[in-house]
């Protein structure tokens, strides 16, 4: 994994040199390996590498044979082996053993967009074609490897990072309010928007051209709409089965020690039962442990691995991080409020005091109707459909009068109920409003009076479940997150807190066959019933599992509830309290004040804010 940045423009360029070195300084967490750097009139690449495959030539940028492309990489092509010798028998010469070569190569014989429709992997990437004087970019179909991009006039910058973005000059990093209203409604901001005005995410599953003065932007993939053939459980289980193996075998390559994460849980413990199937030595494992016992999976980690016969390490960690919060939430450069972030930093940092690269289960709750929100979704219709004296006249106000457990969500039967109600109300309202919210636009009047709320009309994440048109609830859920929350949360959340550790995450379940596979497979083979990820369980049951496909799921959380009433209680009243903070303090203490008296649980809409007056005060 890497860090790249670079710069195209029309004018002298001798100040954007200067300010690619200062870039690529800037993303030295994502490659502390060394560094490489390209210059032609008005053009600069810039790469920080983490060396994981080919040590000795892998070195960026990289050149065809007569120098003619430069191109740099963060990410790995998986299956560059298998494409090599194809590109070799029409006369290209590779000069390394690097995967990344084989972009290069590929677009000499194929041209654009069918040098990339070949390619495994996870990437973003950055191609000069001096002959045709154009820029090339492109990111991957799931949007695993980030992007940022400037565009001002004639001249185009870009990098992996916003901080390396913000050290080129001439960028507008004004604040973007519709950007800020999303990011209140979701809790992050949703592409192709920043937290800046002038930056921008360049999209997923796509490439871009910039060729005098103009970028064009296209997609190479798109997920399908159609079905899948009709074909019996057994045979669905068969096909499954043979992909997510060659998936994770695919993403075993590396010239570095090599391992996975393992919660214990069913995504994570499927990968590694199939990492030791193609490992000739033990599997290298991590989990970690907390001190709450609600939110502790290490126990159940710690038997898979025995059984798997793994090289085990299991890391007890107290979440008590309230001097790094500043430093860890400002690494996202915009707020951002998954508090999984911390657990993920801690399983990250435990991870790379083994290994360089590991694999994780991310993914599967997307792909197999893995989510307690999905199951909701199902059952939504059926509660709307009760008479609207039950529902309006004894569900809601008796929900309404008892207060909200502390605690994991999960394990509360009345919290749970509380967050049904909440959606389907939403949904019933408006059945694109898919996606878990922060804040209700009524909430956000209050709280930020004086916030251009009609940009919210120019929502990504309701286009994106208008663009699904899937008529049924869960499969539109789905797709909705596969393209918004699992990019522009999951991933960036992983990308970045691996990559503070200059660790590199691999995720066979976002192998785009393997999700093209879910996409097609009839929704009861990923919900039966009310039972989620149907198939993979009955996966794990034959691989001998069967305890943890019994397992209620378990997220990947911090009890912040809990938290925010006992060891964080004054650090949240010191953000709340703070001058700088963007918000109405009445209606912040209002929200503050409802979740310590245990009326409302208001743990993850604080967290929200406490993301953004950090990252307020950081400017």
């Amino acid at each position: 994994m890497c860090g790249l940045a670079g710069y195209h423009t029309s004018q002298s360029d001798a100040a954007e040199r200067e300010a690619l070195s200062r870039a690529v300084a800037a993303l030295r967490h994502r490659g502390p390996d060394g560094d490489g750097f390209f210059f032609d009139a008005g053009v600069g690449l810039g790469h920080a590498r983490l060396s994981i495959i080919d040590l000795a030539t892998g070195d960026q940028p990289l050149y065809n044979e007569d120098g003619s492309l430069a191109l740099v990489v963060n990410g790995e092509f998986y299956n560059y082996r298998e494409l090599a010798p194809d590109l070799e028998a029409k006369g290209h010469r590779f000069r390394t053993r690097s995967d990344s070569e084989v972009f290069l190569h590929r677009y000499e014989e194929y041209g654009l967009p069918e040098a990339l429709a070949g390619l495994n992997g996870m990437w973003a990437l950055a191609l000069w074609d001096g002959p045709r004087e154009r820029l090339v970019l492109s990111r991957d179909r799931l949007g695993k490897k980030p992007l940022y991009y400037a565009l001002a006039g004639q001249r185009l910058v870009f990098a992996s990072e916003i901080k390396a973005l913000k050290v080129f000059p001439g960028v507008d990093l004004s604040l973007d309010e519709r950007a800020l209203a999303l990011y209140l409604m979701y809790g992050y901001v949703p592409a192709p928007y920043s937290i800046h005005r002038g930056i921008r995410k360049f999209p997923a599953a796509s490439y871009g051209v910039f060729e005098a003065g103009q970028l064009t932007v296209a997609p190479y993939w798109r997920l399908s709409k159609e079905s899948g053939p009709d074909l019996s459980e057994d045979a669905w289980l068969e096909r499954l089965d043979a992909t997510l193996d060659d998936a994770v075998r695919l993403r075993l390559v590396s010239d570095v020690p090599l391992g996975g994460f393992l919660s214990g849980g069913l995504d994570s413990s499927l990968i590694v039962t199939r990492m030791a199937r193609h490992v000739p030595d033990r599997v290298t494992t991590v989990s970690i442990g907390f001190d709450d016992p609600t939110y502790d999976e290490s126990g159940a980690a710690e038997s898979v691995a025995a059984r798997l016969r793994t090289d085990h390490h299991a890391h007890q960690v107290v979440m008590d991080d309230v001097d790094r919060l500043p430093e860890l939430a400002g690494h996202f450069d915009e707020p951002f409020a998954d508090a999984s972030f911390l657990p993920t930093w801690h399983l990250c940092r435990a991870a790379r005091q083994h290994v360089t690269v590991a694999l994780s289960g991310d993914g599967g709750d997307e792909l197999f109707a893995g989510y307690r929100r999905y199951v909701a979704g199902r059952l939504q219709p059926l509660y709307t459909a009760l008479p609207e004296s039950v529902r309006r006249g004894v569900v809601e106000p008796t929900l309404a009068r008892l207060p909200a457990p502390a605690g994991y969500y999960g394990r509360s039967i009345l919290k749970k109920a509380k967050l049904f109600l909440s959606a389907a109300e939403r949904i019933e309202g408006d059945p694109l409003a898919v996606a878990p919210r922060l804040f209700e636009p009524e909430g956000l009047a209050a709280l930020f009076p004086g916030l251009d709320l009609p940009a919210l009309n120019e929502d990504p994440v309701r286009e994106a479940a208008g663009q699904s048109a899937s008529r049924d609830r869960v499969d539109l859920m789905q797709r909705t997150d596969l393209v918004t929350y699992l990019p522009d949360d999951i991933l960036v959340k992983v990308d970045r807190m691996s990559m503070f550790h200059a660790l590199e995450v691999r995720c066979p379940f976002l192998d785009h066959r393997l999700v093209e596979l879910a996409f097609q497979m009839p929704l009861r083979f990923k919900l039966r019933g009310l039972t989620s990820k149907y198939l993979l369980k009955k996966l794990a049951v034959g691989d001998g599992l069967t305890d943890v496909a019994a397992r209620s799921k378990q997220g990947f959380m911090v009890p912040l509830d809990v938290w925010f009433r006992g060891r964080l209680k004054g650090f949240l009243e010191a953000v709340l309290h703070s001058a700088s903070t963007p918000w109405s303090k009445e209606a912040g203490l209002k929200l503050l004040d409802e979740h310590l008296s245990g009326r409302e649980d208001r743990a993850l809409q604080l967290w929200g804010l406490v993301v953004l007056g950090l990252w307020s005060r950081a400017g």
